[in-house]
């Protein structure tokens, strides 16, 4: 799966806007940086990939948006956005807005999903919340107002529009449907799949294990990397136990690539942590790494045990928490992997260090 490009109208900051993730010949491009200073609309391009890479799921429910008081949901803010995903040579359109501005590709098959009040749903729901903050239970508004907004969410207007060989594009959206929730360390299959690292939580959390952490990551079609439900110490912990090869290999990349005055030593299985060797022979757990190691611990462990050539890797600040060369370090490696697993990165960066090392077909400048 890549995605193509994205059309825009009144939404966030970006009025009118197509945004081409092809090159002059219109073919896909595997590593995209999105450059720009802040408040130019980066971190929207990435909800909105996230957001309408969700409806690629025909089963999609309201739970699988993020809707809250505190921060307003992207798709309350779209008057008009169409992303284009290619998955299997074919191009399955999603749609959010007024049809009249729906763009065509005529180069390849073509389907649209189109969700006609998915905004006006989901702004209902954000706007009855806004109005009964000043309750004392809100948790329990939240749940009663999310069960009704979900019955008005799975009627919601929504439709394909048919295509030549409309019928062709249904095997594609049956397999995601089918798969969602299996188990995706068991059931590794080279399905589509969006895996999106926002700005602010490439961190591990100091989680305390009383017994062996179960990790268990179920296909969708979209995930959010959480600190809490995806932590890389009970990843790491689970693997050496349940997929030991598999945790051995990591290991030995993770050395070798990335620390240079340490390495992962073992895991603590008694205390179930994971044990660092420094150079000079002392040792300490995972949480005493520091933040930039972390973060790059973080991205890379999920790219290399998750990553295959239908994902789409999105990383919104990469060179956040880094030093230059740690960012260096990050940025070869991730192109490193791309290159041999063949799935589409997708970043965004101010730092003129990564921009540097970048090829210029690589930037989308967006405050051109």
């Amino acid at each position: 799966m890549k995605v193509l490009r994205i059309f825009l109208y009144n939404t966030g900051v970006h009025k009118k806007r197509v945004i081409e993730f092809t090159d002059n010949n219109g073919n896909f491009k595997n590593f995209i940086c999105l450059a720009g200073v802040n408040g130019t609309g980066k971190t929207t391009l990435f909800d909105l990939i996230e957001n309408l890479g969700r409806f690629l799921n025909r089963k999609v429910q309201l739970n699988d948006f993020s809707i809250n008081i505190e921060r307003e949901n992207v798709l309350s803010l779209v008057d008009f956005v169409q992303i284009d995903f290619l998955i299997d040579n074919k191009i399955i359109s999603v749609v959010i807005g007024d049809e009249k501005y729906i763009q065509n590709d005529n180069t390849k098959e073509q389907m649209f999903i189109i969700e006609n009040n998915v905004k006006e749903i989901i702004r209902k729901f954000e706007d009855d919340l806004k109005s009964q903050t000043e309750e004392k239970n809100i948790s329990m508004i939240e749940k009663t107002r999310f069960e009704f907004y979900s019955r008005e969410f799975a009627k919601r207007a929504k439709r394909l529009k048919k295509t030549k060989n409309n019928k062709s594009f249904f095997p594609v959206l049956q397999e995601i449907s089918n798969n969602i929730d299996k188990n995706l360390i068991q059931n590794q299959t080279n399905l589509p799949f969006i895996y999106y690292f926002s700005d602010n939580d490439k961190k591990i959390i100091d989680t305390r294990y009383k017994i062996l952490p179960k990790y268990e990551l179920r296909y969708d079609i979209v995930h959010k990397y959480s600190p809490s439900q995806d932590d890389l110490k009970g990843l790491l912990v689970y693997f050496d136990y349940a997929f030991n090869d598999k945790y051995l290999q990591l290991v030995e990349w993770i050395n070798k690539n990335i620390f240079e005055d340490k390495e992962i030593l073992q895991i603590d299985r008694p205390n179930f942590n994971v044990l660092i060797k420094t150079n000079t022979g002392d040792t300490h757990n995972i949480d005493y790494l520091s933040s930039g190691e972390k973060s790059i611990l973080v991205i890379l462990v999920n790219i290399f045990l998750f990553a295959n050539e239908q994902s789409i890797i999105l990383i919104d600040e990469i060179e956040k928490s880094l030093h230059p060369q740690f960012q260096e370090k990050l940025l070869n490696l991730i192109k490193k992997l791309q290159k041999e697993r063949g799935f589409q990165v997708i970043i965004s960066a101010h730092s003129r260090k990564i921009w540097e090392d970048l090829q210029e077909d690589e930037i989308i400048d967006l405050t051109k």
